[in-house]
């Protein structure tokens, strides 16, 4: 465990979120979503040319195709330059491609420090984590979920902290996937699911002339027993989500069946916990945190 809470139950918090949200049904309203796609297989679009001396917008690249379609990109290759990544080939980026190879192979999805754009929005297919028997979706640096293009869409909640916050450290100063955050509707079903074996791994690649190994990802579960998680779920009409205590998710105590897999925390002791800025900027419903 890091440390320091991800979510939190409280009235600063929820106002936060809100006011991301909207920030996010923003984005939305500017979104272009691709209309044509490429596969493995396909002949590798135009190379296209990176954008020099002017504000970065998405103009340039609103028909750039989509990549569908999963496969290991350690084996079989990875996408070309000139496509627009889903968010199940962001993931498998953080996992095993280096920041500066990232950045500069795929700048329309890539700040360039590493980070994730802060105006895209969610696109096509995803990963969910599989721990302790739940299924969570990746979220990046505890700030940008993973969650996909249809349940960005249809929730309007992908942002957890300002970007620039995270940017700056956060977290974690590591450009790591953090899973037991975010979780999908109950009975929602998913194509790509990822068993994490641990509540800790790093990706390890050896880059170079001269190959040297070289830390480029962190997967990592953060939450603990009676930490506090956000849920998708339409029953909501006010809102999206529900902010809960994990434990009412029923999650079973180890990793995995595996009896000696890492056990569940319980968090003790005062919490302190690095918050973005507070707005004041939406009531707050007085059922925003569940009891089941």
């Amino acid at each position: 465990m890091n440390g320091s809470r991800v979510v939190e139950a409280s009235r600063e918090y929820y106002e936060d979120l809100e006011h991301l949200r909207y920030r996010c049904m923003e984005l939305l309203d500017d979104y272009h979503e691709p209309t044509s796609f490429w596969t493995l297989g396909d002949p590798p679009p135009p190379k296209p040319e990176k954008p020099q001396g002017q504000i970065f917008t998405d103009k340039p690249y609103r028909h750039w195709p989509l990549v569908r379609g999963v496969w290991d990109p350690l084996k079989h290759g990875w996408p070309p330059e000139g496509v627009r990544l889903s968010d199940a080939w962001m993931y498998q980026v953080f996992r095993y491609m280096s920041r500066n190879e990232r950045t500069t192979r795929y700048w329309s999805e890539f700040q360039g420090d590493g980070a994730i754009r802060a105006n895209r929005v969610p696109m096509g297919e995803t990963f969910v984590g599989v721990a302790h028997g739940l299924e969570s979706y990746p979220v990046f640096k505890g700030w940008y979920v993973l969650c996909g293009g249809a349940v960005a869409k249809r929730y309007k909640t992908w942002m957890l902290s300002p970007s620039s916050y995270t940017r700056i450290g956060g977290l974690s100063n590591l450009s790591s996937l953090f899973f037991g955050v975010v979780f999908p509707q109950k009975g929602q079903i998913h194509i790509h699911r990822e068993e994490l074996k641990a509540h800790y791994f790093e990706h390890v690649m050896h880059i170079g002339r001269y190959p040297r190994a070289v830390v480029v990802g962190v997967e990592q579960w953060v939450a603990c027993y009676n930490d506090y998680a956000i849920v998708y779920n339409d029953k909501f009409q006010d809102l999206p989500y529900r902010i809960v205590c994990l434990q009412q998710l029923e999650p079973q105590w180890t990793c995995t069946p595996d009896p000696n897999s890492d056990r569940l925390e319980i968090r003790q002791g005062p919490v302190v916990n690095p918050t973005p800025s507070r707005w004041s900027f939406a009531p707050v419903p007085p059922d925003f945190l569940v009891q089941f």
